[in-house]
């Protein structure tokens, strides 16, 4: 329970107060429409006696659905109670409930509507049926005492009405047959009328139109009221919706105000929250930082287990010790991806947090702490600390929780981090912070902060971007390089961090996210202290064989990556990262079973994603030729055939890259399958190798030779379904070389084959956007602005749902802006 301190405080703000005010009005709407719904279940089922007899022996078929009607009725009124009892008493659980039951709900809603609105005819069709059925087979006439016959009485006279379509619904009736009449005086205009004797039929003495028709047009008449009332409804639960997150994320950025009222107070006397003195510990944070830097020096050098046990004894009462003790576990955790390191990771970063809020101020927001009396600089370090936590505590909630509540809780640790790191870099840019003796590692840990933060967020396509700046995120890719840059340089305990980021960034993010024009000489500048430094590093040294990859010297890049691994032995998973890069940089040689064997390793050994390295190792080994021994006596056929129960999730999702292997292999399903023709090839697209080998001329020529093979292959086999597909694949790639040839007409018609294909294409729709992102980035490079703009602006709005998607738009979204970053050097003021 919050307490009422807290609570008094929240209140306070006019905006939280409205807020609230608005759940509690939208759960009430929303109650009164669950009730509606629960009363016309009851109506249906008790008091609807004119319709049940209507329709005949169909009637349980209404009752049933009036249970439905209850049922869900029921559902939404306590849900509604459980949103404004949560409102009220500030329940972050019961707001999460609410969220879930209720987007459930208008889920459903959606699905229904949509339904009716697409099948309005056919259901027409279905209840004219119904009702057709009764009334000729039930119907016996004016005097008759039976419910069905009495129904159609009161509806024909109230609705002035005549069967259900007109008189003739009557003809070959049982009514007809029993009477031996041609219809029944309450179809007359007049019943008191002498002519109204069932069989004289002059004009104006029977009702022209039936009732169907009648009640068609009474729903078409009240049907704008109806739908106005149907989407004022579904606006309150949206509403609702939203308010109940932004009140959760409001509490949830709260939340550690509680724990330090507890401190305070004293409720947490013993235990893990037990406050922490001034004096209580025998070391300075000086002292502290300098002991954490010199277990992060033995952990670069590659002594592992020597830095953790460096910082084990003091990782219970030292915020620093606490910290880097629980990255370096989260940092093997996520290498490893075995469940119990995650978990042990996760508690140990649960209680670095814990250590944190121990030397945190004990009242207040962070917003009030910064605007009052100066904090301390120990409290400084403590807040940016817990920033820390929050920050890797959701990276690990991401990784070992796949449920929606969860993922939400990792949402809301992250933005409390990203919100305390920008407080905290105001504050300190406003000159206000103590500068004490380690304010240089201050700054360092908010250069990392929000340089990481800018940078990420930059790089999401504006779609996502947009969703993320509701929740009060921004990004500025130039800022957070910046930032990342000054921290790296500095010789602070996050530099290494900044460091690590900005190699990330350079050697894989612009690679894999971008359009591949990494700064080499940028990552190689900032390589250089740390080789220095720990010229054994394996961390270094495969980002040393990284920057030789992207440079095209293959081999240097290989000699790296050996040393890599023979230089520690504790850590196999740094292995893992060298056996990824060793495999790719193989492929690019062509050595197919060099290739196949770092995929066969990474399949033994790791796992992080099984089903790409067993797709990998039967895609190497279906590029050699027929006539080849496969190594280990593997087939690829098999090995395609096992890929798919390999799959995995990660953050509640399937990697796009293991979902885009599993659909490729479904090819194997078959009992004779079709060849995939060039699967690594295709899987080296995927990863932007193609632009790996741009600088060397011998290894794009080689590429060229196996696709110029596998298009002679395709030419001499029989047609079959995936032919056309298989082609344009070919011609994708055939465009990539060209393109790195120099070769741009012919890589341009590659390209709009591929495109004029589009129609054609059965399996690998993901193919036409794909070539028109590389069209647009071929005449990029040829200075033709207003043609690469429309080709992507056509790449990124014109295709949907197809493999790898989300990639592509990265890479559209990196075109796009590197055109308006061009812009914007120029002083011109083209629209993109």
């Amino acid at each position: 329970m919050i307490p009422k301190p807290l609570l008094a405080k929240m209140a306070g703000h006019r905006t939280y107060l409205c807020m609230k005010h608005s759940m509690i009005f939208s759960c009430a709407v929303i109650f009164l429409s669950g009730m509606l719904l629960v009363g016309l279940g009851a109506w249906m089922k008790h008091g609807a006696a004119t319709l049940v007899d209507l329709m005949g022996h169909y009637f349980m078929q209404l009752i049933n659905l009036s249970y439905i009607c209850i049922a869900m009725g029921s559902i939404v009124s306590l849900t509604s109670i459980m949103g404004c009892a949560g409102a009220c008493r500030e329940n972050r659980c019961l707001l999460t409930m609410f969220f879930v039951i209720m987007m459930m709900w208008v889920v459903a809603q959606t699905v229904g509507v949509t339904v009716i609105l697409v099948y309005s005819n056919s259901v027409g069709f279905m209840l004219y049926d119904i009702f057709k059925d009764s009334l000729v087979k039930f119907y016996m006439g004016v005097a008759a005492p039976d419910p069905i016959s009495t129904a159609w009485n009161v509806v024909m006279t109230k609705f002035s009405c005549c069967g259900l379509t007109n008189k003739t619904d009557f003809v070959g009736s049982t009514f007809t047959q029993v009477t031996g009449l041609a219809y029944p005086k309450t179809c007359c205009a007049n019943i008191t009328s002498p002519s109204c004797d069932g069989t004289t039929i002059v004009p104006n003495l029977i009702h022209p139109r039936g009732c169907f028709n009648k009640v068609i047009d009474v729903i078409k008449r009240d049907g704008t009221a109806l739908g106005a009332a149907v989407g004022s409804m579904g606006v309150v639960e949206i509403g609702s919706l939203m308010l109940s997150m932004i009140l959760f994320m409001k509490l949830g950025s709260m939340h550690y105000e509680v724990l330090s009222h507890e401190v305070f107070e004293g409720k947490m006397s013993s235990g893990k929250y037990a406050p922490v003195a001034e004096n209580s510990s025998s070391m300075t944070l000086q002292g502290c930082l300098e002991e954490c830097m010199e277990a992060l020096d033995l952990f670069l050098n590659n002594h592992f287990s020597e830095s953790l046990e460096k910082l084990r004894p003091r990782a219970k009462d030292s915020m620093y010790h606490a910290l880097i003790y629980a990255t370096v576990l989260e940092m093997q955790a996520m290498m490893t991806f075995e469940h119990e390191d995650i978990a042990n990771a996760g508690s140990t970063m649960k209680s670095a947090q814990e250590v944190c809020q121990r030397f945190r101020r004990k009242s207040g927001s962070l917003g009030s702490k910064l605007s009052g009396d100066s904090l301390s600089e120990e409290e400084l370090h403590a807040e940016v600390c817990y920033a820390e936590c929050l920050l890797q505590r959701a990276a690990l909630t991401f990784l070992q929780d796949e449920n929606m509540v969860n993922f939400i809780k990792g949402g809301i640790k992250v933005r409390n981090s990203y919100l305390i790191y920008k407080e905290l870099h105001t504050f300190v840019q406003s000159r206000r912070a103590p500068t004490g003796p380690n304010h240089a590692q201050l700054e360092g840990s908010l250069y990392f902060g929000i340089g990481a933060f800018n940078l990420t967020l930059s790089l999401f396509p504006p779609r996502i971007l947009k969703i993320l700046e509701f929740a009060g995120f921004s990004g500025d890719k130039v800022y957070g390089l910046s930032q990342l840059h000054q921290g790296a340089l500095s010789h602070n305990l996050r530099s290494m961090l900044s460091a690590l980021l900005l190699l990330c960034y350079y050697t894989f993010l612009s690679f894999i996210l971008g359009i591949g024009e990494a700064d080499v000489a940028e990552a190689e500048s900032l390589l250089k202290p740390f080789r220095l430094r720990y010229p054994r590093g394996a961390i270094f040294l495969f980002f040393a064989g990284r920057a030789e990859e992207i440079k095209g010297n293959i081999d240097e890049a290989v000699a790296l990556f050996e040393d890599g691994c023979k230089a520690q032995q504790a850590w196999k998973q740094f292995h893992h990262m060298c056996y990824w890069e060793l495999m790719w940089c193989f492929t690019y040689k062509r050595l197919w079973k060099m290739a196949y064997f770092y995929a066969d390793l990474l399949s033994q050994e790791s796992r992080w994603s099984k089903a790409m390295y067993v797709y990998m190792k039967a895609a190497c080994l279906s590029m050699l030729p027929q006539s080849d021994a496969r190594p280990f006596g593997e087939n690829e056929v098999d090995l395609f055939r096992q890929v798919p129960s390999f799959k995995q999730k990660i953050a509640g999702k399937s990697p796009p890259t293991e979902k885009f292997a599993i659909r490729k292999a479904r090819r194997y399903k078959a009992s004779c399958p079709i060849r995939l023709q060039v699967p690594v090839l295709e899987m080296m697209y995927m990863w932007n190798g193609f632009a790996m080998i741009s600088k060397r001329p011998e290894l794009t020529e080689g590429m060229m030779e196996t696709l110029l093979a596998a298009e002679r292959s395709l030419q001499e086999a029989p047609a079959n379904e995936y032919i056309l597909d298989d082609t344009s694949l070919i011609q994708l790639l055939k465009g990539l070389c060209f393109r790195n040839q120099g070769k741009i007409q012919a890589a341009e018609e590659c390209f709009n084959t591929v495109y004029i294909s589009e129609k054609k294409l059965k399996f690998d729709h993901y193919l036409v956007p794909n070539a028109l992102l590389e069209l647009g980035l071929l005449y990029i490079n040829l200075g033709r602005r207003e043609e690469a703009i429309k080709i992507l602006q056509k790449a990124k709005h014109n295709y949907k749902e197809y493999s790898m998607e989300s990639r592509t738009h990265f890479r559209i979204h990196a075109a796009l802006s590197k055109l308006k970053a061009d812009t914007n050097d120029k002083g011109e003021t083209t629209a993109l």
